[in-house]
């Protein structure tokens, strides 16, 4: 019988979890410990859990290398990048590497800009500047293979959008501590390999987003301090790996 942490009413301290992403190439994870096996981590990630083999690990095709580097451009500019507090590499209009140039918050697999790992940007000031309320996740559509994205604590607004599950290799997504509003999207679901998910200290409203069985990597869910509605044990189906849901200070039962 699957045993999970499940908090409705108290806060607490967060569960330790595996914090690096292994290298495909290498191997994965300790199956006891779900480390990462030595010589096998490509960098930390702050949360982001343990892999599972890439969809569409590709190598730079003709173009392919523009087009990434264009799609991270639009995203700087569409959330008024000159203003982030930290733009390294971004700014740079010289830079077409961002692996190389070493952009901020940009991890690629090793020697290949056209797999990008992860985008981390928390608490960067993203487009607050500009007055800009929406994430702008149209731009990251395109990243198959990213693993993480953490775009947490910089104040977003408005509904989260529906493209996020174009990232369909995503494992860690972290949005929690912005301000987005209406009900998560449920397109989420479509994500089956996703393993942390944290969309906290939002305005979400309507139900629990729905997760089926064939999410059957998620582990963590954090969905605390928004308002969301309704029976949580409507919208969730458990799997044999889930550890921890939180769900306090929401309307839900």
């Amino acid at each position: 019988m699957n045993k999970f942490v499940l908090v409705l009413a108290l806060a607490c301290v967060p569960l330790a979890m595996c914090v690096c992403v292994c290298d495909p190439a290498k191997g994965t994870c300790d199956p006891v410990t779900g480390n990462c096996l030595p010589g096998s981590c490509i960098g930390n990630f702050g949360g982001a859990l343990c892999d599972q083999p890439l969809h569409d690990f590709i190598n730079c095709p003709a173009g392919t290398k523009t087009d990434i580097v264009n799609a991270l451009r639009t995203f700087y500019n569409n959330m008024d990048g000159p203003n982030w507090t930290h733009n390294n590499g971004w700014n740079n209009l010289a830079s077409n590497d961002p692996c190389a140039d070493g952009w901020y918050g940009v991890t690629c697999y090793p020697g290949n800009t056209c797999n990008i790992l992860s985008i981390i940007l928390t608490n960067n000031n993203l487009g607050l500047s500009a007055g800009r309320t929406e994430v702008d996740m149209d731009s990251l559509a395109m990243f198959h293979t990213l693993r993480v994205l953490d775009l947490s604590h910089n104040g977003f607004g408005g509904p989260l959008p529906k493209t996020v599950a174009y990232l369909r290799d995503l494992q860690s997504l972290l949005m929690q501590n912005n301000a987005h509003t209406g009900s998560v999207p449920s397109t989420i679901n479509l994500m089956k390999q996703l393993q942390y998910v944290d969309l906290s200290n939002n305005l979400f409203t309507g139900p629990m987003p729905y997760f089926d069985a064939s999410n059957a990597a998620l582990m963590y869910i954090y969905l605390n301090d928004n308002m969301l509605q309704g029976q949580w044990t409507t919208q969730l189906q458990v799997n044999d790996f889930l550890k921890s849901i939180w769900l306090y200070h929401n309307c839900m039962s």
